[in-house]
């Protein structure tokens, strides 16, 4: 028995459903992919965490330090440096001395301090000999200037609502060469 063979009609119905099976056997494999390669990226993103760490450096692209900020005895201490590596800023919480903000010299000496602590609030101005030149200090009962080193003022200024205000200039060794009232 002989085989017939499909007329030209049966032919282009089969060849368009294959087409039509061919064309969606395509659109499932590209949406299934695109989930595939959804899910992969997904998975690489990084979740929200915390780092913890004692100290954290910041350095520039010659792998000098830039930035440190690190824990002392009694609290944080964050320090902004120039390109040699000096600390240039310097910012602190002190758990015993209080908080305050420090900025030094190309050389390293400290030169202005503005602080908050158990005894007030001050701005201090360092000379050369690393001593404080001038002070401006607010007590929470009365206020203080001094200009000269801390331990041997040329000038006082001090205003309280207790006594009034002050004004002592001294010579040359501490000595009081005017004292007003």
């Amino acid at each position: 028995m002989m085989r017939q063979l499909p007329d030209f009609g049966t032919l282009v119905e089969r060849m368009a459903r294959l087409e039509k099976e061919n064309r969606r056997t395509k659109q499932v494999c590209a949406v299934l992919l695109i989930l595939i390669s959804a899910l992969v990226l997904m998975g690489q993103a990084s979740p929200n965490r915390t780092v913890e760490a004692n100290e954290f450096i910041l350095r520039d692209e010659q792998g000098r330090t830039r930035a440190w900020l690190h824990m002392e005895a009694d609290g944080p201490y964050f320090t902004l440096t120039d390109a040699s590596g000096k600390g240039r800023l310097g910012l602190a919480v002190r758990e015993t001395e209080g908080s305050g903000i420090f900025m030094y010299d190309p050389y390293g000496k400290i030169r202005v301090a503005l602080g908050e602590g158990r005894t007030g609030r001050s701005l201090a101005f360092y000379g050369d000999n690393g001593e404080q030149q001038v002070a401006i200090k607010d007590f929470g009962l009365g206020s203080g200037m001094h200009m000269g080193a801390e331990k041997e003022p040329w000038v006082f200024l001090s205003a309280t609502p207790i006594t009034g205000g002050s004004l002592a200039l001294f010579k040359p060794g501490g000595k009081r060469a005017f004292v007003a009232p």
